[in-house]
């Protein structure tokens, strides 16, 4: 029983949360091609981190701890505000190690390009 609760906890991502465990949270937006917008922020492994554009795009991000291979689990969603009524979301998820890919979408209504990556904190 005790070694049950021992690896529900190490497996926890709060303890990556209690550890201090960080990443950093890229964000570019492009329109015709130009950079628009590129915020960066720093996000706590296992917790959603977030980030508004100023056209009205909501950005959210959430990494879980590494697996034994390295690996994470990320969740990026970007939410549309078109009005008051509506909005459109996009979600993608991918296990990836921390650093390496990214997360790419094009809003077909504006063409606006947007590149999320996320890596170590440094």
């Amino acid at each position: 029983m005790k070694k049950t609760i021992l690896a529900m906890l190490l497996s926890s991502p709060w303890l990556a949360y209690a550890c201090g465990d960080h990443v950093v949270v890229s964000v570019t937006e492009k329109t015709n091609g130009a950079v628009t917008a590129s915020p960066r922020f720093l996000a706590n492994v296992g917790e959603t981190a977030s980030v508004k554009l100023a056209d009205g795009v909501a950005v959210e991000a959430e990494t879980q701890a590494p697996e034994a291979d390295g690996r994470s689990w990320t969740k990026v969603r970007f939410t549309y505000l078109k009005t008051a009524d509506a909005s459109m979301v996009q979600e993608m998820n991918m296990r990836h190690k921390v650093g390496e890919g990214s997360f790419e979408f094009t809003d077909p209504g504006t063409q606006k390009h947007y590149t999320v990556s996320v890596g170590p904190e440094k």
